[in-house]
């Protein structure tokens, strides 16, 4: 969905939907899926945690044993059928 230095545009959502896309994960948000309003079709935004994106690992020169942990403890948190959560 995104971008050379996350520069999607307004109408990236709408573009998605159009080829057929139904969910993107590409923004940073909340720790629910959230529908997205578009013009055409459905699209949902799968929220994933910042903590996880590639750049402040690198930047960080975290161990990969250190960003394997923090990947797992993601899903360690609570999420149920009725109200599932994203790893945000």
């Amino acid at each position: 969905m995104l971008g050379p230095a996350v520069s999607g545009t307004d109408r990236t959502p709408d573009l998605m939907a159009e080829a057929g896309l139904i969910y993107h994960t590409d923004w940073v948000h909340d720790d629910q899926p959230v529908p997205i309003r578009v013009k055409s079709g459905k699209l949902v935004s799968v929220p994933y945690s910042f903590e996880l994106n590639d750049v402040p690992v690198f930047r960080s020169n975290f161990e990969g044993e250190y960003f394997a942990r923090i990947c797992k403890d993601q899903f360690s948190t609570s999420s149920t059928p009725r109200e599932p959560r994203a790893a945000a």
